[in-house]
């Protein structure tokens, strides 16, 4: 099932799916405003893709070739781009660039770029950049999320201007049972993140990481090649830089700065 719903000027929906007949595939895509772009794939059986773009030059590419996986993109503002990409079964991505809760708000997210890739297995990722109840801008965000591995989950919420987030789950590892977790949350300006779990010559399973950003300029890094690793970083000020490299297992670390 295929449903386009377009206001606007100069908007453009591409919808291609192929499976075989009974797959129960559905691609939703509702564009208001003018110069949206949306693509959506969907090679396999129980496939959900659903995208909502609003206001002016937004870019979705949602890619599934994979069964039973969902992916929810919703943009309101200018200029965002948004790719997800999912080759393997059970997986969930939902991105949100941009908000229309109050009045103004539907040019608050600007030239924001999101890339999901699930490879994995039963993997689960939410990224907000620019989340708002109150009207507040939001742009230049970058938010990059790969998921091997299997049950992974990652969070990814960034907010106002120029934030880098990377987050790398078991990228070699595509059917290992990890269930990793790493959460991210940056307010502010120039903020940058790197969690990796389960990049090194094993799979690492059972970690955790949580880093909150507050201010503007922190740097913050978190490695863990091991399992049942813990590892939490908090930096509520500026201009602070916490690296944590856990590869046994086991491990905790608590930095707040």
């Amino acid at each position: 099932k295929a449903t386009v719903n377009q206001d606007g000027t100069f908007n453009t929906s591409d919808i291609d799916q192929t499976g075989s007949v009974g797959a129960q595939n559905v691609a939703s895509v509702t564009q208001k405003g003018d110069g949206q772009v949306s693509d959506v794939d969907q090679v396999g059986y129980g496939l959900t893709a659903e995208v909502v773009q609003k206001t002016e030059d937004n870019y979705s590419k949602v890619l599934q070739t994979s069964n039973n996986s969902s992916a929810y993109v919703t943009q309101i503002g200018l200029d965002n781009d948004s790719f997800v990409t999912q080759t393997n079964d059970g997986n969930k991505a939902t991105v949100v660039q941009g908000t229309d809760a109050s009045v103004g708000a539907e040019d608050n997210a600007r030239r924001n770029l999101s890339t999901v890739n699930q490879f994995g297995l039963n993997g689960t990722v939410t990224v907000y950049q620019g989340r708002d109840t109150a009207y507040s801008e939001n742009y230049d965000n970058d938010s990059n999320v790969q998921q091997g591995g299997q049950g992974n989950k990652a969070t990814v919420e960034q907010k106002n201007h120029r934030n880098d987030s990377v987050v790398l789950q078991n990228t070699a590892f595509v059917g290992a049972a990890t269930t990793n977790t790493a959460n991210v949350f940056q307010s502010g300006d120039d903020n940058s993140s790197i969690v990796k779990q389960g990049e090194g010559v094993s799979t690492a399973s059972g970690n955790q990481a949580d880093v909150f950003q507050y201010g503007s300029r922190n740097l913050s890094t978190v490695l863990q090649d091991g399992n049942n690793n813990a590892a939490t970083v908090t930096q509520m000020t500026s201009d602070n830089i916490s690296l944590i490299n856990q590869t046994g297992n086991g491990n905790i670390a608590t930095v707040t700065q």
